[in-house]
């Protein structure tokens, strides 16, 4: 289903203005009061945030699954577009499928073995998903004001010093995608860390881009996990790819909720991108990789040298290894990722798992 949503055309207006990448605003007041925060409300992104850009000829859609934690029940998301987009409805499960498809080829058993240690351990990955209701206006504007005074008026709390990249956006001509967030009633009182619903934005562009300079204003670091769905594999600058390859029929059977937008031979990447807010200058455009070759898991293992060299189990894959891999996954440490993309987590595992009495 596809919404254009409301319309909002704005000019003047005062100082104060902000925003995040890919969805956060930041939190609004009490009841939608303009202004009134309550002390202590607060939502942040959180890592790992998972995107998918879709490439159809002239046109893009941008599908995200934020993940957010902290304890406001209304909040805002505000995403530049280069034109008026077309929202996209999609299912819960496209993010989900979409992991499961791109996950590194392992014998059944590995799977097996490594939920075993991990249920005996009591240790999951999974994130809580969060029930929630959109608002959503697009926003055109003529000056940075205009977009701070709305959004003041309609009660966003703004960071300070945000006007250069609002600026940024409207002299390329860029439209904002603002929506107003209503956790469901089911989300538990206190501090809490989930995944919003997917939601997808569909728009006209001559290049295939990620709108990011806003994450500037987000002042942290999070993990990115970046799908394309293209003609052919696509790459960009300081891109580190763990998985590349033409999906089949058999794929969309499989995976019954990626049907939705994707295609049988469709060109799927998967990159992890760490984002260090501070770094970032400029939005990301990708392009098609010069290197089209299929890519579908790790040949060897990356072994952390330091990650268990204990007695004579020094140099060899064994149970202190996985031992030191729960440790770190518990921990939040990067000491166990053994496959090198950056975060501690089942496929980590399941490397281990894999590679029992194998010499280093």
């Amino acid at each position: 289903m596809r919404n254009a949503g409301a319309i909002v055309r704005l000019t003047g207006g005062a100082l104060g203005i902000g925003g995040l990448v890919l969805a956060l605003a930041t939190g609004i007041g009490r009841a939608l009061s303009p202004t009134f925060s309550p002390p202590g409300t607060t939502l942040l992104l959180a890592s790992p945030q998972r995107i998918c850009l879709l490439r159809r000829g002239g046109w893009e859609t941008l599908i995200l699954q934020p993940t957010v934690q902290g304890n406001a029940r209304e909040f805002g998301l505000l995403i530049p577009v280069p034109a008026a987009p077309q929202w996209e409805t999609v299912g819960r499960d496209f993010f989900d499928q979409l992991e499961q498809l791109t996950q590194p080829q392992m014998p059944s058993w590995v799977s097996e073995a490594s939920e075993g240690f991990l249920s005996q351990n009591g240790m999951s990955e999974a994130l809580p998903e969060l029930s929630a209701q959109w608002e959503r206006h697009l926003l055109r504007a003529n000056s940075a004001e205009a977009v701070g005074q709305w959004l003041t008026e309609n009660g966003f709390t703004l960071p300070p010093n945000a006007g250069e990249v609002f600026d940024f956006y409207l002299q390329k001509g860029w439209l904002f995608a603002a929506l107003r967030v209503r956790l469901e009633e089911e989300v538990a009182e206190g501090s809490f860390q989930g995944r919003l619903p997917p939601l997808g934005l569909t728009f006209p562009t001559a290049e295939t881009v990620l709108p990011l300079r806003t994450a500037s204003l987000l002042g942290e670091t999070l993990e990115l996990t970046l799908y394309t769905v293209a003609e052919g594999r696509m790459d960009f600058s300081g891109g580190r790819v763990m998985y590349a390859n033409v999906l089949t029929a058999g794929d969309l059977t499989a995976y019954p909720a990626l049907r939705q937008f994707l295609q049988p031979k469709d060109y799927v990447t998967k990159f992890y991108l760490p984002l260090v807010s501070a770094a970032v200058s400029d939005d990301l455009y990708l392009r098609r990789a010069v290197n089209q070759s299929l890519f579908t898991g790790l040949n060897t293992p990356l072994f952390n040298p330091n990650l268990d060299d204990r007695g004579s189990s020094a140099g060899r894959v064994d149970g202190f290894d996985l031992a030191a891999v729960a440790r770190a996954w518990r921990n939040g440490t990067g000491q166990g990722d053994v496959n090198g993309d950056g975060v501690v987590n089942q496929p980590d595992v399941d490397l281990v798992v894999v590679n029992f009495g194998d010499r280093l």
